[in-house]
């Protein structure tokens, strides 16, 4: 019963339901609800659980919202770093702008996604090589579509060449 009491306009403006995807699935949620069905009571819980979630997003403030989306995109940076990924795509999983997600992102960790995102490639490549992995393999596992651009970019952070550093393992 509670659920229906508080389905009021003024919930569909807190700051987690009014966001993009959540608030389709909170529309979907209402239509469906139906206090005299068995699934009644987990429609009630889920409200109460997007109510909590938009509560404490609101309480947060504006230097807390921020680092959370440059946290977000470096986890998923750490997570994804061997799959295409476009800075983009994260930002819009966010709902922010790509170049407000930059700002923030260098704010927090002195460099660009983009920046970080080919060093953590780079590094993991220098691993695969010491491992004994072969050059084309290693970049390719590690995230590198482009294989001039890997050994352009592998000099340019390392001075040595990967074909040097593959040679030079134990």
């Amino acid at each position: 019963a509670r659920f229906v009491e508080e389905r009021e306009e003024e919930r569909l403006e807190m700051p987690v339901i009014s966001g993009a995807p959540v608030e389709t699935l909170f529309l979907q949620l209402t239509e469906e609800y139906a206090p005299d069905r068995p699934e009644g009571h987990i429609y009630s819980l889920i409200y109460e659980i997007l109510s909590e979630l938009s509560a404490q997003s609101s309480n947060l403030c504006q230097e807390e919202k921020e680092n959370l989306y440059a946290r977000h995109a470096k986890t998923f940076l750490d997570s994804s770093y061997m799959q295409p990924i476009q800075i983009q795509e994260i930002a819009d999983s966010l709902h922010i702008n790509r170049r407000y997600l930059t700002a923030l992102f260098h704010r927090a960790y002195g460099q660009t996604p983009k920046a970080y995102l080919t060093m953590l490639r780079l590094n993991h490549v220098q691993e695969l090589l010491q491992q004994g992995y072969r050059i084309t393999e290693a970049a390719a596992m590690a995230g590198f579509r482009d294989f001039s651009n890997f050994s352009k970019q592998y000099k340019a952070a390392f001075d040595v060449s990967p074909k040097y550093k593959r040679n030079e393992r134990p």
